[in-house]
């Protein structure tokens, strides 16, 4: 049985490097899990390097690190596996009040892991498993993007052009009905709206419901569970 060591952060984090041979775990204070190797731990942040990129987290938003010797006992996860735990986590954390900068990282981190598994050679019964994952990790970066941009006062006309959006008919919806919106307003029934100003407006509509983004991904993940072959 594997041994784990927890230690708990008090208001300044303080901790002695020691090194593993398996994987470090970081767990925040949302509730999701960070897996990799921990590079650093001081007052200053955490950083921790999953799949060759480290990430740098605020002290404060940890709650406990964990070290992990190699396994002896049953099997950790496979890539895949891993890859849904990232975005089990994700859809965990999205389901509690967050802020950006919270969900940033987490979607980073996410991203490196599911995009280590879709590098993985492709099994002919896994293909449909990983397109669902791929969407629903896309639609978590959309996600990000529409925040971003939201909270930049950027061009939201990249994330409004996204053809992801035609797919996941509750997003689709609220496009829809925003652009009905729009055309009863005096200056849209008299000019013809370029495309990039369509997609502006539509990328703002997607940033102003991302609870319906989250959810297109949601779906996307029970997807992959339910098409993932039974042992």
């Amino acid at each position: 049985m594997n041994h784990v060591y927890r230690t708990i952060l008090a208001l300044t984090l303080w901790i002695v490097l020691v090194p593993v041979s398996f994987a470090d775990v970081i767990e925040l204070k949302t509730g999701v899990r960070l897996l990799g190797t921990l590079k650093q731990a001081t007052s200053a942040g955490v950083v921790i390097e999953v799949g060759g990129e480290r990430i740098t987290i605020e002290p404060e938003k940890v709650r406990a690190i964990y070290f992990e010797s190699a396994p002896s006992g049953p099997a950790q996860p496979s890539v895949r596996g891993e890859a849904m735990i990232a975005l089990k986590d994700l859809q965990a954390l999205t389901r509690g009040r967050l802020t950006y900068t919270d969900y940033a990282p987490q979607v980073k981190a996410a991203k490196l892991l599911v995009d280590r598994y879709l590098q993985e050679p492709i099994a002919p019964e896994s293909r449909e498993v990983r397109a669902a994952v791929d969407e629903a990790m896309h639609y978590y970066m959309l996600a990000a993007a529409a925040w971003n941009a939201q909270v930049r006062r950027a061009d939201y006309s990249t994330v409004g052009a996204d053809p992801s959006i035609e797919k996941c008919p509750e997003l689709k919806r609220v496009v829809d009905d925003a652009y009905a919106e729009r055309v009863k307003t005096p200056p849209w029934r008299k000019a013809t709206p370029t495309a990039a100003l369509t997609a502006y407006y539509d990328g703002e509509a997607v940033a102003a419901h991302r609870p319906v983004v989250w959810s297109c991904a949601a779906k996307k993940v029970a997807e992959a569970e339910r098409l993932m072959p039974s042992k």
